[in-house]
């Protein structure tokens, strides 16, 4: 079942609630410590997080999928090593005591467990890389891992791997199968002890038939699923962000009014926003949500291109996507709730993710990142105690309040969190 919000709430060239001015008293966020982590020497964070997931203004294009913050303080990142910045194959977790681990790609025989195709030496995999990683709320991580084929057709496989402390397991466990329309899955969060993972389903790697995506209806979308570590539960079509608690959100991308599969034409589709909840899939408005809390509140932006930053890249573009008469239009961070969308700020960004408390966080375009109380934003780098180094976005919160923080003007960017003041 697809429920959908007004008219006036699916289009950004329609009015929206706007943002409030001035921070009241009651909304006034907190003042923060902040804390450089430090990579191991010779390696880097991710460059596909540079280059492709974030633009040069450190505004994420696909929201952060490199960087992760546990409920218990952990911190974990994909990183590469500067003589080799492709593929990724290092995964650093900085726990809650100080200490930092290096863990490396799972073994070539459980990687032949989760992809589907053989593009080279099985024994190897010399293209397999790291594409996501999340973390549960004790620290353990989860990781998506992808491997480049080729023959009759050539793709990407995508499979999800969870740590146990020693080495890497297959998820689901090998030989147990969960969807055989999905031949491609990538995790977006993941709960301990009781297992419960949020995933997309999709099949990225399978080869398309333009016949069959003309005429069958349905074809290849991707799938918004969860995991109980014994069935496979789809939410509806989409692709998945976020997930906490009873709710998850995400987008799904279409083109002259039809849903699309996440592997087709994605430059020309147009998202809209998502929130899967009770067996019921909400369009929230154009745009990508990110984040989400336990009461179903989701945050995002209004973008109107799946692949466009905070501003449509090139006239040709705007011009192409035909979304609205006048000028291009300028993307700014959105929340979405039981009353409708409202604007946090007139600046253009995205919000990345927001606590149970309603606190957002995200990243404005010439501001650095940002936290969100009520409908008004503050600029964090006004509320870093004894620091200089700008926080160039904000892309998690933890329970405590604690936000994940990239930092840095230029080039090479740092990872910290930031600490509320108590």
């Amino acid at each position: 079942m697809i429920r959908r919000l007004p008219l006036a709430l699916l289009s950004c060239a329609l009015p929206i609630v706007a943002s409030a001015g001035a921070t009241s008293a009651a909304e006034k966020p907190a003042r923060y410590v902040l804390h450089q982590l430090t990579v191991p020497p010779g390696d880097l964070l991710d460059g596909d997080f540079m280059q492709g997931a974030v633009s040069v203004d450190g505004v994420a294009r696909r929201g952060p999928r490199t960087i992760a913050l546990a409920a218990n303080g952990a911190v974990a990142a994909i990183v590469t090593n500067t003589g080799n910045l492709y593929p990724a194959r290092t995964i650093v977790v900085w726990r809650p005591g100080g200490s930092r681990v290096t863990i490396g790609l799972p073994d070539p025989a459980v990687l032949d467990q989760g992809f589907h195709h053989r593009g080279g030496r099985v024994d190897t995999f010399p293209s397999a890389s790291f594409s996501r990683v999340v973390l549960a709320d004790d620290g353990t991580p989860f990781a998506t891992v992808t491997n480049s084929f080729s023959g009759a057709y050539s793709g990407i496989d995508k499979a999800v791997f969870r740590w146990i402390g020693t080495k890497w397991r297959n998820v689901p466990p090998a030989g147990e199968p969960i969807s055989p329309a999905r031949s491609d899955y990538d995790v977006v969060a993941a709960e301990l002890p009781k297992l419960r993972i949020g995933l997309t389903g999709d099949s990225s790697s399978a080869d398309v038939s333009f016949d069959e995506l003309e005429h069958t209806p349905g074809y290849q979308l991707p799938e918004a699923m969860v995991y109980d570590g014994l069935t496979m539960r789809g939410l509806g079509a989409g692709t998945m962000t976020a997930l906490a608690g009873a709710y998850a959100c995400g987008f799904i991308g279409e083109q002259n009014g039809r849903t699309m599969p996440d592997n087709v034409n994605v430059e020309g589709q147009i998202p809209y926003a998502l929130l899967w909840h009770d067996g019921a899939t909400t369009r929230l408005g154009r745009g990508l949500a990110f984040g989400v809390n336990a009461g179903g509140v989701a945050v995002g932006d209004n973008r109107v291109s799946i692949e466009g930053g905070p501003l449509l890249a090139t006239r040709a573009e705007y011009d192409r996507l035909k979304i609205m008469p006048g000028k291009p239009p300028v993307v700014v961070p959105v929340r979405w709730d039981a009353h409708g969308a409202t604007v946090l700020g007139r600046e253009p960004g995205t919000a990345f993710a927001i606590a149970r408390n309603g606190t957002t966080v995200g990243a404005l375009v010439h501001g650095g990142g940002f936290v969100s109380r009520g409908s008004s934003l503050t600029a964090l780098d006004a509320l870093v105690s004894g620091s200089h180094v700008h926080i160039r976005g904000a892309y998690s919160i933890d329970p405590r309040g604690r936000i994940l923080v990239l930092t840095g003007l230029a080039g090479t960017p740092g990872l910290a969190y930031l600490d509320p003041v108590p």
